[in-house]
């Protein structure tokens, strides 16, 4: 009798194959910088004082002439700059892997964005989280085991107000959006404080509309995005979140514009650009070393800042340790 073994083959299923990537909608870096598309990397954002909350008094005889108003700004010089990756192939490859993995070209161009989107949040979420990036009245730090949210003693409803009157008193605007980690979510989903507040015995997390209400925003921003920082070939390989323990309360505007207030905005010089190519010295009767490039030209930035001379956010409130 032929053994059963060799009457079984391993042929590759064409309709399934299993890759690690973040999604798209994991990232927040476009959410907290809208994209605003111009054709220079060297620019200025101009920015109105505070003249128009100025109260003038107005009663005025007929015969009398009317006082005569005025309003200010400034500008921020600012600088894009290039972020750009890589990779190639081996025509031979195509030809010889299984077909699920043929297409090298597309699993290259994914990689390459995959990288370019990391780097992106990372810059992101550096510049958001870093305090030093607001003046004092726009940032504060939770004691854990007090009054972080995941304390007993942890009240996001009071933190959320804090937040909205602080940026309120220095730009006008009332915040209107929350970023957070998927970490920062589940610790407010699961906030002791908000579970008794709304005598909450379901067992499940509170929905995300429930929290936005409580919180007075519209919008609660999710940075779900992943990276790995292990050295490439360790046989640990882990991944961890990109945002760390804090939230930002912010004045989120979507539709850049003239005369609007809003956080952050992202300055890109053209858009993403993408560059085929082959090593003329590199290859094989299949043909030459292929090469792809992707890039962008860009900078992420506070849009409404402090003052001419001071380039903190203005309109966003920075609450670090949040769990």
């Amino acid at each position: 009798m032929i053994p059963i073994g060799e009457m079984q083959t391993r042929y590759p299923n064409e309709s399934v194959s299993i890759r690690y990537a973040n999604e798209q909608t994991d990232y927040v870096a476009g959410r907290m910088f809208p994209e605003t598309v111009q054709s220079k990397s060297v620019f200025r954002t101009w920015q109105y004082d505070t003249s128009q909350f100025r109260r003038r008094l107005t009663r005025k005889a007929n015969a009398a002439e009317a006082d005569l108003v005025d309003y200010g700004g400034f500008y921020t010089n600012r600088t894009s700059e290039p972020h750009k990756l890589a990779g190639e192939w081996d025509p031979q490859a195509e030809a010889d892997n299984d077909a699920e993995l043929a297409d090298i070209e597309q699993d290259v161009s994914m990689t390459i964005m995959d990288g370019l989107l990391i780097d992106r949040e990372n810059e992101a979420a550096t510049l958001a989280t870093t305090s030093g990036n607001y003046p004092a009245d726009l940032t504060s730090a939770l004691t854990g085991g007090t009054d972080t949210w995941v304390d007993a003693g942890g009240d996001p409803r009071d933190n959320a107000k804090t937040a909205r009157l602080a940026v309120r008193a220095r730009c006008g605007k009332t915040p209107n959006a929350l970023v957070l980690s998927y970490q920062g979510l589940q610790a407010l989903s699961y906030s002791p404080n908000l579970i008794d507040f709304l005598k909450y015995t379901s067992g499940a997390s509170i929905p995300v509309d429930v929290l936005k209400n409580l919180l007075e925003v519209q919008d609660i921003f999710v940075a779900k995005a992943q990276q790995n920082t292990n050295m490439e070939g360790n046989a640990t390989q882990t991944l961890t979140e990109i945002w760390n323990d804090s939230g930002l309360f912010f004045v989120h505007d979507p539709a850049p514009r003239r005369r609007s207030v809003c956080y952050g905005r992202g300055y890109y010089r053209n858009r993403l650009y993408t560059y085929r190519y082959q090593d003329e010295k590199r290859g094989s009767g299949d043909g030459r070393i292929q090469r792809l490039e992707q890039g962008w030209n860009y900078i992420q930035a506070a849009a409404a800042v402090v003052s001419s001379s001071d380039g903190d956010f203005a309109a966003g409130y920075l609450l670090r340790n949040v769990f």
